[in-house]
């Protein structure tokens, strides 16, 4: 009996987990993670990376940035520069679990890579 495809998708970004947090737990959260990166690419990334030194760069958001992207999909500007894309609010679960454990780039969410 042939099994299901167990390969894992490939994982761009690396990510900083409490050290803390339970091993099963860390699982879980690392497939939510690569979820989001994914979703972030195709939802968010093109207004909010940046690029320095010819580098797509993700920018680190604050846990408040986070917390108010809740309220920013029911923001009609927000979500036209979705470019028509709906973000479920799973999928803005997936979203925020990436940012929140993605690797920080040192580079602070602010100004012109922020909605308005």
């Amino acid at each position: 009996m042939m099994e299901g495809n167990t390969q894992k998708p490939p994982q761009k970004a690396e990510y900083e987990f409490p050290p803390f947090m339970e091993e099963y737990v860390k699982t879980d959260f690392l497939k939510q993670c690569i979820k989001g990166e994914v979703l972030y690419d195709l939802s968010c990334g093109k207004c909010h990376n940046l690029k320095i030194k010819k580098k797509t760069v993700i920018p680190d958001f604050t846990t408040e940035q986070l917390q108010g992207y809740d309220m920013r999909l029911a923001n009609t500007e927000h979500q036209n520069n979705l470019n028509g894309t709906q973000v479920t609010t799973e999928e803005l679960g997936y979203i925020i679990s990436f940012l929140t454990y993605k690797k920080k780039s040192g580079i602070p969410a602010t100004g012109d890579n922020l909605p308005h």
